[in-house]
């Protein structure tokens, strides 16, 4: 996918499924706006297969630029939004209220109880003792109990701090594994088991040499961190929290440090509910067959993790920046996903249906209408490709754009005249406010 880094106007592609073997993990690549390969097939594939040397990861990119879509056409050739046959000009779907939001499921018996939390830092890392604070601070905090709750990991059984040695080069999977046992080992420390969870804090310019591409993820420009484990040991199950620049690009964080706590509540999290990526809490998409799963599915990331979900959110506790997180309870409450509860007003942008029927050749107008659960002031949406598996559909228009609660905007979609039955794409329309920036999932299928 083309991706810019930016402070502010960001909209990147957010953690992904971790399984056994080689699995895919969401990853987005930066730089130039050139299209990402991550499969070396020619397409900007969003699905990155994370599996190394027997092991496998949930790479989160929270905030690493905004996504440049494709030129817009001139409009010929529309079809109606609530229609799978062609049309002569544009034609707006039914307005009506939003679609509902998703629910995340739970796949199996991936989910950490007892959790013995360890933190890392690098013996070189002069932010590593404020790092190792926030653990202290993360597992007494009401902050865990509020995100952990309707997902069942209770409370931690123990936190431990460590500092290993220094770490001034770029690292890679093994080498951070290394990292971890040869730290254990100097400092008599059990060995790994199911219900340890080790979080490894990088130094400031020191960055993971990313598992698929085999590239440096300088600066956070692919993700701020992920989450793994081993498939030669499944207890061994660790996360990197990365000390990205102007603070990860997440509005209103500023610091390395700041981006650091963000991305290690967001990963100690997902590592805590969903271990291995396919077997915790995630959204379900079944045989992963659109239109039969929800599109949020894809957008920030597929599977749709629990901390992906509310990535571009963020909660303050005891002087500690934190991701919030999705509840199931909150998002059939028909107001903000999120917990916990932000100060500021929730403001989302919705179509009247999760997927759209589109012909090959054809363009499709959307309405998009603002929504939220009490007044708020106008606030900005920008509406792009988020998951394009063979980047051939155009989203316009290439702008930012004012909406409020209650008025209404468009976009279109526009298939390619080769489009294949059962080629799709899920457009998000991301609004951003000065404190967050919220995500929806709307999918287009050629049936």
């Amino acid at each position: 996918m083309p991706t810019r880094r930016h402070a502010w106007l960001l909209v990147a592609l957010l953690g992904c499924s971790s399984s056994s073997g080689g699995t895919n993990s969401s990853a987005q690549g930066s730089g130039d706006g050139s299209a990402a390969d991550a499969q070396g097939d020619g397409t900007a594939d969003a699905e990155m297969d994370a599996g190394v040397d027997g092991a496998a990861h949930d790479a989160t990119g929270d905030g690493i630029g905004i996504v440049l879509p494709e030129a817009s056409t001139d409009g010929s050739g529309a079809m109606d939004a609530t229609s799978d046959s062609p049309g002569d000009a544009f034609a707006n779907a039914d307005a009506g209220p939003h679609a509902p939001l998703p629910s995340v499921t739970v796949h199996g018996s991936g989910v950490m109880t007892g959790i013995k939390l360890v933190s890392l830092v690098a013996s070189n890392d002069t932010n590593g003792p404020t790092l190792l604070s926030f653990g202290d601070a993360l597992v007494a905090s009401q902050w865990w109990t509020t995100v952990s709750a309707p997902y069942g990991t209770g409370a931690f059984a123990s936190h431990t701090k460590l500092t290993g040695s220094a770490l001034t080069n770029n690292v890679t999977v093994d080498q951070i594994q290394t990292f971890i046992t040869s730290t254990l080992t100097a400092q008599s420390q059990p060995p790994p088991d199911a219900s340890t969870l080790y979080v490894v804090y990088l130094p400031q310019n020191v960055w993971v040499i990313d598992p698929t591409t085999n590239q440096p993820n300088t600066d956070c420009d692919i993700y701020e961190g992920f989450h793994y484990y081993d498939v030669n040991n499944t207890s061994f199950i660790w996360a990197i929290a990365q000390q990205c620049p102007m603070g990860g690009g997440i509005p209103g964080l500023t610091t390395p440090v700041q981006a650091a706590t963000h991305v290690a509540s967001h990963e100690i999290l997902e590592a805590a509910t969903d271990v291995h990526g396919t077997d915790g809490w995630s959204l379900d998409c079944g045989n992963d067959n659109p239109p039969n799963c929800t599109p949020w599915y894809y957008v920030p990331a597929a599977p749709g993790e629990v901390g992906d979900l509310c990535a571009w959110t963020v909660t303050n506790e005891a002087g500690y920046v934190f991701t919030r997180v999705w509840s199931n309870a909150a998002a059939a409450a028909g107001g903000d996903p999120c917990v916990p509860a932000a100060a500021a007003p929730y403001v989302s942008a919705g179509t009247a249906q999760s997927w759209y029927g589109i012909a090959a050749g054809q363009t499709l107008q959307v309405p998009v209408t603002g929504w939220a659960p009490s007044a708020a002031p106008t606030w900005q949406i920008y509406s792009y490709a988020g998951y394009d598996p063979k980047s051939e559909f155009t989203v316009a228009p290439n702008a930012f754009e004012s909406l409020g609660v209650g008025s209404t905007t468009t976009f279109t979609v526009t298939a390619p005249a080769t489009a294949a039955s059962g080629d799709f794409v899920v457009v998000d329309v991301a609004s951003y406010t000065a404190a967050e920036i919220h995500p929806w999932a709307v999918g287009f299928y050629v049936p």
